[in-house]
């Protein structure tokens, strides 16, 4: 694998993680009281089928995934067509680890609700979860399209899951990150995924105009001149390379003192450095390559 896959791979895959756990729970202090409240109701009326539902929920904002799962399984028990109840199940299963169990509750909510958009988004994280990436994709892509408030990240991860599918498929995921684009505008997230996908089909100078975009957002320019370097060294357009990382140097040398010496300054001062030395080293070889081949033989 080259290093612009494992770079694609690593930045999709990064946006996969953060997108499949992004709907987790944020505590509130009262929360631990609010399931102790739950608990004294339902041991005064322990077949009322809305309480379990209620503390299902709560153990579910409260990560306590085992004992959601537990909840809705009793919910159903005593109301089997409690469909809330279902699909929360799904989710509760999934959150728990339980991934193929989570796809056969959902599969079966899914035929008497083919257009619910958590369903369809819980499906498409457990198939990716055990490999199936396209048939992850055609579930999340039917999530966004039913969801009622999208988010960025929804787009990265389906476009994560046409890649990982296979490089036949790289251009549907850069159609997906386009259609983010559409619908947020230039967002940096998108349009960077955008970039390395661009690369991947070796179209570099949609990728340089892209990377010219998003470098117009930024007060900051020096990171987006090295990341020009890299590409345009991938492409072995060396002299244009070489001023590239020339400008991410003088850029970072403009920076405030405290600036420079930040540690991430430093690494993308070392990428910038390292770039030039490579292309200086391949100018070398090749001029002592012409050399040697006018020199006569001894």
């Amino acid at each position: 694998m080259n290093r612009c896959t494992q770079l694609l791979r690593i930045s999709l895959l990064l946006a996969i993680a953060s997108a499949r756990f992004s709907f987790g729970s944020t505590m509130h202090p009262d929360l631990e009281m609010r399931i102790e409240m739950a608990n004294q109701q339902i041991e005064l009326f322990p077949d009322d089928a809305g309480l379990y539902f209620e503390r299902g929920q709560l153990n579910m904002q409260h990560e306590d995934w085992d004992g959601a799962v537990a909840d809705f399984e009793r919910v159903l028990q005593l109301t089997p067509d409690f469909d809330g109840a279902r699909v929360a199940r799904g989710v509760a299963l999934f959150k728990a680890g339980w991934v193929r169990s989570a796809k056969v509750v959902l599969d079966s909510y899914l035929q008497d609700y083919p257009e619910d958009a958590t369903a369809l988004l819980t499906r498409g994280r457990a198939l990716a979860a055990v490999g199936e990436h396209l048939q992850a994709a055609r579930d999340l892509n039917r999530a966004i399209l039913f969801v009622s408030d999208p988010k960025p990240d929804y787009y990265l991860e389906l476009a994560g899951e046409y890649v990982l599918g296979g490089e036949e498929h790289v251009g549907d995921a850069l159609k997906v990150i386009d259609a983010g684009i559409e619908r947020f505008g230039p967002l940096v997230t998108l349009e960077l995924v955008a970039i390395d996908l661009e690369i991947k089909l070796a179209r570099v100078d949609q990728a340089l105009a892209r990377l010219d975009l998003v470098a117009a957002q930024s007060q900051r320019k020096e990171r987006y001149f090295v990341r020009r370097g890299e590409i345009l060294e991938a492409a072995h357009r060396d002299g244009e390379a070489r001023s590239a990382y020339q400008a991410g140097l003088e850029a970072i040398d403009e920076l405030p003192l405290r600036l420079q010496r930040n540690k991430a300054t430093k690494a993308l001062q070392s990428q910038a450095r390292e770039g030039l030395a490579r292309l200086g080293q391949s100018v070398l070889d090749e001029h002592d390559r012409e050399n040697s081949i006018s020199r006569p033989d001894d």
